[in-house]
């Protein structure tokens, strides 16, 4: 069984994580489980 990844970036402030256990052309593949993460940018952090 291969594993693959899609990323799709809509808003670069936030990801959007899923799982898809099957992946078909052609057709509407629905994600399992999306969990929304706010990225950080590393240009935000403190700087000592």
């Amino acid at each position: 069984m291969s594993r693959r990844v899609a990323t799709i970036t809509l808003n670069p402030a936030y990801d959007l994580v899923g799982f898809c256990p099957e992946i078909e052309r052609g057709e509407v593949n629905l994600v399992k489980n999306p969990v929304c993460m706010r990225r950080v940018k590393a240009s935000t952090w403190p700087k000592y």
